[in-house]
């Protein structure tokens, strides 16, 4: 994925971007899984295993970058 070889290659640079990174990043986080509330009658029954994989391709996303 291009965005994750871009923030590995940032990363590497100036590995203290991860700290301008994280505080945005959790902010950002919490409002975006907040908005999936919206969601909930849409998926109906498969809402929390779909918000789940979202959740984990997530931190598989992040882990890659190493944040």
């Amino acid at each position: 994925m291009l965005s994750q070889e871009l923030f590995k290659y940032a990363f590497s640079k100036e590995p203290s971007l991860k700290d301008v990174i994280k505080p945005w990043l959790k902010d950002w986080q919490e409002m975006a899984f907040n908005a999936t509330e919206g969601f909930r009658d849409v998926l109906k029954g498969e809402y929390d295993n779909t918000i789940k994989q979202i959740k984990k391709a997530h931190s598989e996303y992040l882990g890659g970058i190493g944040l």
